[in-house]
């Protein structure tokens, strides 16, 4: 769970200087990086 927890703060930190989307996949990956880290598939 530990390491399920750093992932998820890891991916937060993108919110800070948040300037919006360029694309459709960018905003894809953010949602596949901060609502399901790679390491919890």
């Amino acid at each position: 769970m530990h390491d399920r927890v750093l992932d998820y703060l890891a991916a937060a930190t993108t919110d800070l200087d948040f300037n919006g989307f360029a694309t459709e996949a960018d905003y894809q990956q953010y949602v596949d990086g901060f609502h399901c880290p790679p390491s919890w598939s």
